[in-house]
């Protein structure tokens, strides 16, 4: 009861939110994708919402679906959930919480998703710093290089990988249309399989050219700590984790503590799932 509660309750705080969105534009590309424009701001591709979103799309008020059409939807509450408030889940913590990225900052995230949240990082590192955007799955990267390109970005690096703690070949597991549902380790995150390449974070930083790493997040759905483990040249700054699933026979947030004391920070753990870390000076 108590879920369905909270539930009904961040959905009418997000309806509401979608409601103060200042759109410019709105609809579908020549390419099928949705899009919104903002007055003053960026442009967001994103998919096109589903039938089922139809039951929560009416419960926008009918100005607000004016302005902002049922196939913009989906586009719509990533707006509010990844850029906006930069969620490491929705209705959880945020992922500049407890470090807020500055000008001049070199900045990567994994699990970049569609780029919602990257497009935050490029403002708030301006043109003296970097962002590097991790994400192996192909229709997630091909948005985030539309949303890179669509607003002139020239401070990011994308990464075509996922995140390992060595080179190779793996099988992503899927659930159906939910393409942020992969995962390298937990079986039942779908039927859909995906084969993609992954590597440690020591190989990618040097495809990326980094010498080092103001802020680090991690979103990879079971693999945070095999991420952690390939990562020894270089220790980012301050970090933001959401380590919500465990392997089998493995207490994510207990093996991503150990290695925190073993690598020199001091870490918080937030909501049962949620590591915010901070490498000792």
């Amino acid at each position: 009861m108590r879920k369905t509660i909270n539930y009904i309750k961040q959905r009418i705080e997000q309806t509401q939110k979608i409601a103060q969105l200042n759109v410019a534009e709105t609809g579908v590309d020549k390419d099928g994708d949705a899009f919104i424009r903002l007055v003053d701001g960026p442009v967001f591709y994103g998919e096109r919402a589903y039938p089922k979103d139809k039951k929560y799309y009416y419960t926008l008020p009918v100005s607000v679906r004016r302005r902002i059409p049922f196939e913009a939807m989906r586009v719509a509450i990533d707006i509010v959930t990844r850029f906006f408030e930069g969620g490491l889940m929705y209705g959880g913590p945020f992922k500049n919480d407890q470090y807020q990225p500055d000008s001049g900052d070199i900045a990567v995230e994994m699990g970049a998703f569609r780029g919602y949240f990257i497009l935050r990082l490029c403002q708030w590192v301006g043109e003296k710093g970097k962002v590097v955007a991790i994400e192996p799955m192909p229709e997630n990267v091909r948005i985030l290089k539309k949303n890179i390109k669509a607003n002139s970005i020239k401070n990011c690096t994308v990464i075509e990988k996922g995140v390992w703690h060595k080179a190779d070949a793996m099988v992503f597991n899927k659930k159906e249309k939910d393409n942020q549902s992969s995962s390298l380790v937990i079986s039942d995150h779908g039927s859909e399989k995906y084969s993609v390449p992954v590597d440690s974070l020591d190989k990618i930083f040097d495809e990326a050219g980094l010498q080092y790493c103001d802020f680090m997040v991690i979103q990879l759905n079971g693999v945070e700590i095999d991420a952690l483990n390939g990562m020894t040249k270089i220790r980012p700054k301050n970090m933001a984790i959401a380590a919500r699933y465990d392997k089998p026979g493995q207490n994510a947030i207990e093996a991503i503590g150990s290695w925190m004391k073993k690598c020199g920070y001091k870490h918080n753990v937030v909501k049962k799932r949620f590591i915010y870390a901070t490498l000792n000076s």
